[in-house]
């Protein structure tokens, strides 16, 4: 059978290999995120804690896997005193669900997926024990406060897909282990006020 034209000519094209693509992109992409992080993260060295901070706790958690990094992201100070600061834990996790936001790999520290139903309230001064280890933009901030105070009121509706999410076994044990995740911070306030 004779091939159109059309056919024909893209068999004269030369097949390009996207993993070898993806690998070339990736690469120039990772050196100019980690200059804007390393960027972001010297324009706020010696300074305290501030909205979009990211800070690594080391809480020492029973039982989870080796190598688990979880993050806590600071959103906003307290209206009526600016040494509490509101965090929400994050971590890689690719399933968003309806009580999360998700922070594009294209943000200076992404991806990241916002815990937003699982905030807790941290004095400035425990800062000293944690390491500050990202910047989140300021409008996704914004973005962040906004969705969290429509969670409080009980005004926000996740997508259908968050839904759908919400129902996923695997992100059902995620949930659980980042509610593990909140409480372990809970007891780690609890030891440094103690000690303090």
């Amino acid at each position: 059978m004779k091939k159109s034209p059309s056919e024909s000519s893209t068999d004269s094209i030369p097949k390009i290999n996207p993993d070898g693509f993806e690998r070339i992109r990736d690469r120039r992409s990772c050196k100019e995120d980690e200059k804007r992080l390393k960027e972001a993260l010297q324009e706020r060295e010696g300074k305290p804690p501030a909205p979009g901070d990211v800070y690594h706790f080391d809480l020492r958690m029973e039982g989870a896997p080796e190598g688990t990094s979880l993050y806590f992201v600071v959103l906003h100070p307290h209206p009526k005193d600016e040494n509490m600061l509101f965090v929400v834990p994050a971590d890689t996790s690719p399933l968003t669900g309806s009580c999360d936001m998700g922070v594009s790999d294209e943000a200076i520290f992404g991806p990241l997926n916002l815990c937003l139903g699982k905030g807790i309230w941290l004095p400035i001064e425990i800062f000293s024990t944690a390491r500050r280890s990202g910047v989140v933009e300021d409008h996704l901030i914004e973005m962040a406060c906004s969705v969290h105070s429509r969670l409080v009121s009980g005004e926000w509706k996740g997508s259908e897909q968050q839904f759908m999410i919400d129902e996923d076994p695997y992100y059902q044990e995620h949930d659980v282990e980042m509610d593990a995740c909140a409480g372990a911070m809970r007891a780690y306030l609890e030891e440094f006020m103690s000690n303090n």
